[in-house]
């Protein structure tokens, strides 16, 4: 067998290894993926505006109103390295549990062409401590903000020129060669 033959073996067997995992994940969870990303998109909501305290508060919160059981859910959580809200929003989201979807590699609530369009406004801007820029961006452009904001800065893109620098849309949209042949 030749090397770039043995090198595509494995990458195949790393490739069905992933999506083996992803799935007994899908099917061990108390949460189907449309509940889990809800919930997400809630915990973005309340953490962005309110912050959060190192505990599954806002967690907690939705799936009592939501009618869910608490306890299989944060036991869940907690079994994947998911161990407070914020930890949710960086490490728990349905594309790391589960996979990726169709159109998405990870969790980003806009759309490429608007990710892209707002890279290129905060590209070559001074730098400070914050997301003013991208704020101003998301709400001029009627995006959700707290939801983006969440999914920029689980991607690294922590202030705004984090965001130039950190998030990379070929990483997020299916748009990338190899995966092409998947879809």
């Amino acid at each position: 067998m030749k090397s770039s033959s043995k090198k595509d073996a494995r990458r195949e067997a790393a490739r069905a290894e992933r999506e083996r995992r992803w799935r007994l994940t899908e099917d061990e969870s108390p949460l189907h993926r449309a509940e889990l990303q809800t919930l997400l998109e809630q915990v973005a909501e309340r953490v962005m505006s309110e912050g959060h305290d190192s505990t599954f508060r806002w967690t907690e919160d939705w799936l009592r109103s939501e009618g869910h059981p608490v306890d299989p859910v944060l036991t869940f959580l907690r079994e994947h390295r998911v161990v407070d809200d914020y930890s949710l929003l960086i490490e728990g989201t349905p594309y790391q549990l589960f996979g990726p979807t169709d159109d998405r590699l990870v969790w980003m609530p806009i759309a490429r062409e608007s990710l892209d369009a707002l890279i290129a406004e905060l590209e070559g801007a001074r730098c400070g401590d914050t997301h003013a820029r991208t704020r101003e961006f998301l709400v001029r452009n009627h995006l959700p903000v707290a939801r983006t904001l969440a999914a920029l800065l689980a991607l690294g893109g922590g202030r705004d020129c984090e965001v130039v620098l950190n998030v990379d849309p070929e990483a997020i949209y299916r748009s990338r060669p190899e995966f092409e042949s998947d879809a």
